[in-house]
């Protein structure tokens, strides 16, 4: 570029580093709860890493935050800059408190349906990469296919939910148990709500662009 890179180009990279970094959060989220069993230690370790990672997505966020208060104008309006990332930073914060009930509970002995639900979570980070990415060159038909296969997501997490506490009820004689991992499948959708919420606002963004 004639000027150098532009203030548009710092943001939304910033925004393609975020959405990275969630990722992998939630891919080593999965790797937690298919793991329990490997003890307090690894517990600890895996906890205390998404933790920092948590910290990196606070620190793109800031960034955002920074890039914007210097530009005078910015290519998307600044709430929805906002916005989005205000909804991107949600979901590391939902992994993370997800991580540290883990910790707080000690929770043993992975559970099948929390697993499968981390599974969704990691392919919907995953379509949220494309979705990010769209905001640069938007391309409405390519983004509402990719919004279309969050959405059944979503919906495939929610009957997941009640399909996995039927479960649980049914088949866990220790009440405490239950009581636990009610809690931890319940935060676990939530995180699927705030990759749904992340997409309503980037698509309502899209609509303004296109």
């Amino acid at each position: 570029m004639l000027f150098g890179r532009s203030r548009d180009d710092e943001i939304q990279e910033r925004f393609e580093r975020h959405i990275g970094n969630t990722v992998e959060s939630a891919e080593l989220l999965r790797e937690l709860l298919t793991n329990l069993d490997r003890g307090s230690e690894y517990v600890t370790g895996v906890v205390q890493k998404l933790v920092e990672m948590e910290h990196v997505g606070d620190r793109y966020k800031a960034e955002i935050h920074s890039t914007v208060d210097r530009s005078f104008i910015t290519r998307l309006h600044k709430g929805d800059i906002d916005k989005l990332i205000h909804e991107m930073d949600r979901v590391v914060d939902h992994i993370k408190k997800v991580a540290l009930y883990v910790r707080a509970y000690r929770l043993t002995g992975s559970r099948a349906e929390a697993v499968e639900f981390c599974g969704i979570v990691v392919e919907m980070t995953k379509l949220l990469v494309g979705v990010i990415a769209g905001l640069a060159k938007p391309q409405v038909a390519a983004i509402r296919e990719t919004v279309a296969r969050i959405d059944r997501l979503e919906e495939e997490a929610d009957l997941l939910l009640y399909s996995s506490l039927a479960t649980l009820f049914e088949s866990e004689p220790d009440a405490k148990a239950v009581i636990q991992w009610q809690g931890l499948l319940e935060m676990l959708e939530e995180v699927t709500d705030s990759c749904h919420h992340v997409t309503s606002v980037a698509v309502s963004i899209v609509r303004k662009e296109s």
